[in-house]
């Protein structure tokens, strides 16, 4: 199984984690989004979307979109299950996964990647926007995890997953989640998903992803 992946792309690292968390063996191949050159070749042999994380599994399965291929890792490696056994647990995790998805990793990637464009080509308004939705998503996201151990039902879900790569990716872009401000002044403190963070990180897994990230971490630091 090889997984096409950025060491701090916050969908590679819900993919990531979920390969952790089920000790499933695979073989990581680092898609260089950044290098133009390394992006195209990649294109044009791995994944037409020119996207990370892709999945091509050992029957030859190729499969793109972070959410999709955790649905298909816990279907061919059901223990443990990242989706609760629970009906209700079970729809919880897929709201908050999806939640996490579109209203944090896409704004903080938006707001990330138009800071490294040339000033003349960056978007405020878009920008500004995109700040005021991501402070929604915070406190949605704080509201509902409160101050449990787990986003949805007693165990580790997707959820999980999804939620801590988009802190984590916060803390990359260096938009702190809960610090922030956004907007005309408005910040949300976003205690509980800052407790819950600092717990669901000192994982086994998220061990992991930070040591392969560090040496990509400093580069962005430099530059």
């Amino acid at each position: 199984m090889n997984l096409y992946y950025h060491p701090v792309s916050p969908n590679s690292h819900k993919v990531l984690l979920a390969l952790h968390e089920k000790g499933i063996a695979f073989q990581g191949e680092v898609v260089q989004i950044l290098d133009g050159a390394a992006l195209e070749a990649y294109r044009a042999n791995v994944n037409p979307l020119g996207k990370v994380p892709f999945l091509v599994t050992d029957d030859g399965q190729r499969i793109p979109e972070s959410t999709i291929i955790l649905d298909y890792l816990d279907r061919a490696f059901p223990s443990p299950s990242l989706i609760p056994k629970d009906p209700q647990d079970a729809l919880r995790a897929r709201l908050l996964e999806r939640m996490a998805d579109l209203w944090l990793v896409q704004k903080l990637a938006l707001i990330f990647f138009d800071a490294r464009k040339p000033p003349e080509k960056r978007n405020p308004d878009a920008v500004e926007i995109a700040r005021k939705q991501l402070a929604r998503g915070v406190a949605y996201l704080d509201d509902a995890i409160g101050t449990r151990t787990f986003a949805a039902g007693r165990e580790l879900s997707i959820a999980d997953l999804t939620i801590s790569a988009a802190v984590f990716f916060s803390q990359v872009a260096r938009i702190p989640i809960g610090t922030h401000a956004v907007g005309s002044g408005v910040a949300h403190g976003a205690p509980h998903i800052q407790s819950w963070f600092e717990r669901t990180s000192r994982r086994p897994s998220w061990e992991r992803i930070r040591k392969d990230a560090e040496p990509y971490l400093a580069a962005l630091a430099k530059g």
